[in-house]
């Protein structure tokens, strides 16, 4: 391949404590809690809005925020909750304790709470590169309409749910040895029978809010019609009348290839349209039903792990376990990859560092949350262990 070399001089645009690399949900809860603890601190995302997974692929619900009757998810995310049904953009599903959205709410109160808490937002900026001095990162390379800018930061997090400063950074990565989870690209309908349609409320603890009916009735369509692959489905509340958000489409894809990326799009965006059709077709809640929108991106379930200190395999089921310096809770409930009823169980294994955060598993929440002071493993064996607990939320979708 012929390869061309560029050189460019790159205007430092600021100089902060923390810089985050992404504004999905472990990004922009990071940037608030710094910014609150008195840090200087400042936003990176790509899009014009931030929610990542919940707002630009329209991952819905938020989840687990209780578990046997007890709230097990606080803070700022929690605040962040309640503020969202104080202005009738979220309903709690009780007693489980996912969250129903509006993905426009969302986007409108985690800004607010942004600006309020004094974070410097950087929209419309793409993360491309990262200065390193040994093995800390004093800058990260933005690309933007104007050119490429620089910000300077004693701490950075990545993220971007795809590890991407990381692996700038040159930080080590597992090896894949299975397929990766498939991507899917949710979907908005309208016009539907909301008050006859089933399992729109995930609110049981313990339950696969899968739609077994709708997922029977496919399955028969397929030995005389065409229906594309999907998994689930799920068809999801987001507070609003009439409306919900579907998760049924998959197709195999590595998102990190732009080819395959660009493939999935497209293979997908016919896949949704042959789906509401068929929704309409055959299912009486779905006779008035248009199709409303489709997410801005195709959902990402898997693509970079970071290998870190410590490797724990989820074998199935919830997982909590501490180490010193954090506390994490995985997900053993299914992701849906496309090779059985509602999917099945996450086939990954957890992988948690002190310093370098793990590949989150949900389709929604910030992957590496990595606060990245160092790069190299070796180089900062005795470094301080990350204060905050990586929240891994299980999402089972």
């Amino acid at each position: 391949m012929e390869q061309i070399v560029q050189t460019r001089s790159v205007p430092v645009m600021g100089s902060y404590d923390v810089v985050v690399c992404g504004g999905g949900p472990g990004g922009w809860v990071a940037a608030v809690a710094a910014a609150r603890a008195g840090a200087r601190t400042a936003l990176v995302e790509r899009y014009g809005f931030v929610g990542g997974m919940a707002t630009a692929a329209l991952v819905v619900p938020i989840s687990v925020f209780t578990y046997n009757g007890q709230l097990v998810c606080g803070g700022i995310p929690w605040e962040f909750v309640q503020r969202m049904v104080e202005a009738d953009g979220a309903e709690v599903e009780h007693p489980l304790g996912n969250i129903s959205h509006d993905p426009e709410c969302y986007k409108l109160i985690a800004q607010r709470m942004l600006l309020e808490s004094g974070v410097d937002l950087h929209f419309h900026a793409v993360l491309t590169g990262c200065v390193r001095e040994d093995s800390r990162i004093t800058h990260v390379i933005l690309d933007t309409k104007s050119g490429p800018r620089a910000l300077e930061a004693k701490y950075v997090i990545d993220s971007t749910g795809d590890g991407d400063l990381c692996a700038m950074a040159g930080v080590p990565m597992q090896e894949n040895t299975m397929p990766l989870q498939p991507p899917s690209l949710c979907f908005c309908i309208g016009g539907v029978d909301t008050d006859a349609l089933e399992l729109i409320h995930h609110e049981k603890q313990g339950l696969n809010y899968h739609n077994l009916r709708v997922q029977t009735k496919l399955r028969e369509l397929a030995e005389t019609e065409d229906v594309p692959v999907f998994g689930g489905p799920w068809f999801c509340s987001i507070h609003r009348d009439g409306r919900v958000m579907v998760n049924m489409t998959r197709t195999p894809a590595d998102m990190l290839d732009p080819a395959q990326a660009t493939r999935a799009e497209c293979r997908l965006r016919e896949d949704v349209h042959a789906f509401v059709a068929l929704l309409k077709k055959y299912f009486p809640e779905f006779k008035n039903a248009e199709l409303l929108f489709t997410a801005a991106q195709t959902g990402v379930r898997e693509t970079r792990h970071i290998k870190g200190e410590h490797r724990q395999s989820a074998g199935g089921g919830a997982l909590f376990f501490s180490r010193p310096g954090g506390f994490s809770l995985g997900a053993g409930a299914g992701l849906g990859d496309g090779a059985g009823p509602g999917g099945g169980l996450c086939r990954r294994p957890v992988c948690l560092c002190g310093h370098e955060r793990a590949q989150s598993r949900c389709a929604h929440a910030a992957g590496h949350a990595a606060q990245m002071g160092c790069a190299d493993l070796k180089e900062r064996q005795g470094f301080q262990k990350a204060k905050q607990a990586n929240r891994l939320h299980g999402h089972r979708k």
